[in-house]
């Protein structure tokens, strides 16, 4: 092996091998920058979508809370509940419900 194939071979061991270990690092550095962005935009919209839900969550209560009140005092709905369950109570059995009733077991 000739001097310039040794100096040759010399010179691009010195100046690959830093470079290799330079584009591993920063390999290395980026990977773990974009992982670190990336869970905390995760994060971001984790947090929107609980606050949306918290928001939704609060108006569905108080659209309860409303019907409840206003269930509670409207004695047209309370008279019909109460009729209704009266008439399940007394309906009679007819044949075609004894059947039906029989058959389910």
């Amino acid at each position: 092996m000739s001097l310039r194939t040794r100096l040759l071979l010399a010179f691009a061991a010195v100046v690959l091998i830093p470079i290799a270990l330079l584009a591993y690092g920063l390999r290395q550095e980026m990977s773990r920058r974009l992982s670190e962005e990336y869970q905390r935009r995760v994060d971001q919209v984790v947090e929107v979508i609980r606050e949306d839900l918290a928001r939704e969550s609060a108006g569905i209560a108080e659209r309860l809370a409303s019907l409840e009140r206003a269930l509670v005092n409207d004695n047209r709905f309370r008279s019909a509940a109460v009729t209704a369950s009266l008439v399940r109570r007394r309906a009679p059995r007819t044949p075609a419900r004894r059947r039906r009733r029989t058959t389910a077991r």
